[in-house]
């Protein structure tokens, strides 16, 4: 009788002879698991014979031993846990890695025939409390929303403007019901379909090309107290300029009495709009007294940033 005909035969018991043709097995390794794994036997005629019911339930719950051409072995044991590897191909990473989650204590194990397993709901506790490694169908569904979403820092790059800036854009437009706010990893990101509405929206900022915003980036780091250092440096400001549509940087540092990196960070900030011909930054007359005019109708002290 073949193995798997063992198996579909709706009988109560079996014979040891039998269950060694079903695992494959020698006499010794049958009569240890029938001892030590609880596996129920009666006697008939003097003969032992294994309750197919008991065999069935061990059957399920390991993964060690596999029936020759039968089902796969652990049914119940795979629904409330996960081996090591099937994590490790679940998150994209090596086996390694997760045996060094493991032996940090992160996750939790117990062992089912000497293999080491994962409660299910331990794995899924651990999951939903860290950000670093995802499932593939997360990864998926990340993918699908940094595509269709900007980060503040991106939308500061593509404007030309310091990050604050963003910030206070953000804040003032979430306000209005105007941007959509999706956070991804404890972190804001503005839907592009809003993004574009509001760009369209507004001809104060304009998108500049990559070239612009290495060169606007440049000053990123400059802290609070390099903004006082502005206020400062255009305080005795000569607003006297030539009668034309443009000026250059230059042009600038010598009115405002400043040097290069206030005025682009000037320009980073959005608080004076340029326009970039090609390698150069030219402001328009317009911008510059604006910026000016908007300084001394609001009675701003630059000495006190």
């Amino acid at each position: 009788m073949e193995t798997i005909e063992l198996l579909q035969k709706n009988q109560e018991s079996f014979t040891v002879p039998e269950l060694r043709k079903m695992l494959g097995i020698g006499k010794t390794e049958a009569y240890w698991l029938i001892k030590h794994k609880d596996i129920l036997t009666v006697r008939i005629n003097g003969r032992m014979r294994i309750i197919h019911s008991s065999f069935d339930e061990w059957y399920k719950n390991q993964v060690r031993y596999r029936i020759i051409d039968g089902p796969e072995p652990g049914e119940k044991l795979r629904e409330v846990s996960y081996s090591p590897q099937e994590i490790a191909a679940m998150l994209s990473v090596s086996e390694d890695r997760i045996y060094r989650l493991i032996a940090d204590g992160q996750l939790e194990t117990f062992k089912a025939d000497s293999w080491m397993r994962v409660p299910k709901e331990s794995f899924e506790r651990w999951y939903s409390g860290q950000n670093k490694y995802l499932k593939s169908e997360d990864r998926t569904e990340l993918n699908e929303l940094l595509s269709n979403t900007y980060s503040l820092p991106e939308i500061g790059r593509m404007l030309g403007i310091h990050r604050n800036t963003v910030y206070e854009i953000v804040s003032r437009e979430i306000g209005k019901g105007i941007f959509e706010v999706i956070i991804v990893n404890n972190h804001k990101r503005i839907t592009k379909e809003s993004f574009e509405r509001w760009y369209a929206s507004q001809n104060r900022y304009h998108i500049i090309g990559d070239e612009e915003q290495s060169e606007i980036s440049v000053d990123e780091s400059i802290t609070e107290a390099a903004q006082e250092d502005i206020s400062a440096d255009t305080k005795d400001a000569d607003v006297q300029l030539p009668d034309k549509p443009f000026y250059r940087v230059e042009e600038l540092m010598e009115a405002l009495k400043v040097s290069r990196k206030v005025v682009y960070r000037l320009i980073q900030t959005g608080e004076i709009i340029a326009l970039k011909v090609g390698m150069n930054f030219m402001i328009p007359a317009s911008e510059y007294r604006r910026y000016m005019e908007g300084n001394l109708n609001h009675g701003v002290d630059h000495s006190e940033g």
